[in-house]
């Protein structure tokens, strides 16, 4: 008999299986519980046999245990089959009701939508209510191979499976699925110090960012980006929506806080967490961004953002850090700059330019159309990301005899997270250790010597 999988019924559900002879042998009938008549062979060779089991089969659905094929008739009569591709639609949309951050949205459709294509491909399952438990374990032992052969970081396979619980999660709570077959499946474990990275850049390196021979082709202020993220410790996106009336000049008081402005998921930007917090722009950032700054008030200055239709138009705004908009620009006789939503390829090119990193051709080709057909992606081996900058300052700022609790506002966060992921890894001072190990833990108070 096949195995047999526990699914929710209501307490007023009264299975009765009904037992008749055909010319076959011996069949069953019984009332699953959304209405719907299941048929099959009963089990045994005879009367006596066949409703012994008949008996065995009501108490088994009074509980809710079903085997696969009266789970997979269940399903397609609750008129919820739905593809990976319109669970996860469902999923985002559910997200969006729920007023989560766009960027989770965003994170979660693009750690989903390559598992789902995998799932799908490798395992041929079209529905997601025909995956099974084994299926699901498949998937995991899949990501822990592409650890091993170093294809994906083991906490990007730990975030992989936990989005698709989660989505599963989610889907069986709507009902859209009987039974969740990731509800056993085990997480992948990942060690304390994989989970976040550690890596505090040194102060050393901005030199050789500034004085690099690098230049963007659109006017991308990099260097100053670059610069502007280690000294003031923001995140990112902090600096990629600051806009000239955010910031007191004079004084360098910056409040980052919630505000209306165009950004690609709509008219509102919200730092992380939605929380508004004061900081300072050192002196000599504000020095380096006085001319972004007129440039911002001099010229045309717009951010993309989707109409109702969703198609992404420009709308004026005063971004700092921003970039020539070619197609603006070719119909006016003046410069339009845009914000920039991604400096990867602008970072990575300035880190090599600097001799701190390496390009090389990548394995996937561009998603770029170009005239001479597809062009190869460059990858650049970056040691340092631009969240690495936040790090770099909060250890700067801890050496400079700043205070926990004052560090921690500055960047937003709490404590803890600061202690544990943004003090970089520890640095052994090998003298003091052995000073202690020598002197202070061990007086040598009964004459022993050393051994040779």
């Amino acid at each position: 008999m096949n195995e047999l999988v526990q699914i929710d019924v209501s307490i007023e559900y009264a299975p009765k299986v009904y037992v008749h002879k055909r010319k076959w042998g011996w069949y069953w009938k019984f009332e699953l519980p959304n209405g719907k008549w299941f048929y099959g062979r009963a089990p045994g060779d005879d009367e006596q046999s066949a409703r012994r089991n008949a008996s065995k089969k009501e108490r088994e659905l009074a509980k809710g245990l079903f085997n696969k094929k009266e789970v997979e008739k269940l399903q397609q009569s609750s008129n919820k089959l739905s593809t990976f591709e319109m669970a996860i639609n469902d999923y985002i949309d559910h997200l969006q009701a729920e007023g989560v951050s766009p960027n989770y949205i965003s994170s979660e459709r693009a750690t989903l939508a390559p598992s789902a294509t995998i799932l799908e491909s490798k395992f041929r399952v079209k529905y997601v209510h025909k995956l099974t438990e084994d299926e699901a374990y498949t998937f995991r032992r899949h990501l822990l191979e592409r650890v091993k052969a170093e294809e994906i970081k083991r906490v990007t396979a730990f975030n992989n499976l936990n989005a698709m619980k989660r989505l599963f999660k989610w889907l069986k709570k709507r009902k859209m699925i009987l039974q969740n077959p990731w509800l056993e499946v085990e997480a992948i474990p990942v060690p304390k110090e994989e989970r976040a990275r550690t890596v505090a850049p040194s102060s050393e390196i901005l030199p050789q960012l500034l004085s690099a021979n690098y230049t963007h082709r659109y006017e991308f202020p990099i260097k100053e980006f670059a610069y502007g993220l280690f000294r003031t410790g923001a995140r990112k996106e902090e600096l990629l929506y600051l806009e000239v009336d955010d910031v007191n000049w004079e004084t360098g008081l910056w409040i980052i806080r919630p505000k209306e402005c165009p950004i690609k998921h709509g008219m509102k930007w919200s730092p992380k967490y939605g929380k508004t917090r004061e900081t300072i722009i050192p002196a000599d950032v504000l020095e380096m961004l006085k001319p972004l700054v007129e440039r911002a008030i001099n010229h045309r200055v717009v951010g993309y953002t989707p109409n109702k239709k969703g198609k992404m138009i420009p709308v004026d705004a005063r971004f700092i850090f921003t970039m020539i908009d070619r197609r603006l620009s070719s119909q006016s006789q003046e410069p339009i700059y845009r914000r920039s939503d991604s400096v990867r390829g602008a970072w990575g090119a300035l880190f090599v330019a600097a001799g701190l990193a390496e390009a090389k051709e990548s394995s996937s080709p561009s998603t770029r159309k170009y005239k001479d057909g597809k062009k190869m992606r460059t990858d650049y081996s970056v040691p340092f990301t631009r969240h690495d900058m936040r790090r770099g300052f909060n250890l700067a700022a801890k050496e400079a005899g700043m205070s926990l609790d004052e560090r921690s506002s500055i960047l937003g966060h709490g404590r803890e997270v600061n202690e544990n992921h943004y003090c970089g890894k520890p640095k052994l001072d090998t003298k003091k250790i052995a000073e202690i190990l020598n002197e202070r833990m061990w007086k040598n108070e009964n004459g022993l010597k050393g051994v040779g």
